[in-house]
Order: C-alpha cells, then structure tokens, then sequence
C-alpha cells in the first residue's frame, strides 16, 4: 500500500513539471530576464539547484499554459552579510509568436 502510494506520488510529480529541454529554455529565458530587470552584470552565475520551474495550463488547455520560474540569489550588503532574494518569473507559452515563451511578470 506505501509502495503504491509512493509511485503515485512520484508520478504525479514527474507529470507536472516541463520535459527537460523546455525547463532548460525557461531557465536561460529566466536568467536573461533577470540579468536586464536587476542590471547584474553579464556572466552573472546562477545556480540551477535553487531554481523551481512549475507548469500550470488555464482551462486544462495546452494553448494557454503557464510557467513559474523561481530563482534565489545570493545578495551580499554592505556589511558582508550574504542573505537570499528570491524572485518569480511568469512565462506565458505562445504558439504563434516568433518569441515562444512571453514574459507576464517579474517580481
């Protein structure tokens, strides 16, 4: 019974995020983005383990889905003291435009 539970479990997670190369895309998208909005400089690293992409679809249509991406960045004060800013990012997917992914919101 805790065995099938477990799998079910997994399944669930594994069926609601992204297929690995659309994760990737949103992930590089998220870091231009943020590069542009925080004006960090270029080359600015980013760690994918602090990264969380999830996928939501509007109406249970495939056209309309949407995509959060999460980032947590390392920001040191003035004092030296290293805390995290965490930061969200909405995609919209955009069959039709040139731009596949479009970026809703930045916070």
């Amino acid at each position: 019974m805790k065995n099938s539970l477990l799998i079910s479990l997994i399944f669930l997670l594994f069926a609601c995020s992204p297929p690995s190369s659309e994760a990737d895309d949103l992930f590089q998208l998220a870091k231009k983005h943020t590069i542009e909005k925080l004006e960090l400089p270029e080359g600015t690293q980013f760690n994918e383990n602090l990264v969380t992409i999830k996928k939501f679809e509007e109406n249970g249509e495939a056209e309309n889905e949407l995509f959060s991406v999460t980032l947590v960045l390392p920001v040191r004060n003035e004092n030296g003291k290293v805390s995290e800013r965490t930061h969200v990012l909405l995609f919209k997917k955009n069959q039709q435009s040139e731009d596949l992914y479009e970026l809703l919101s930045f916070e």
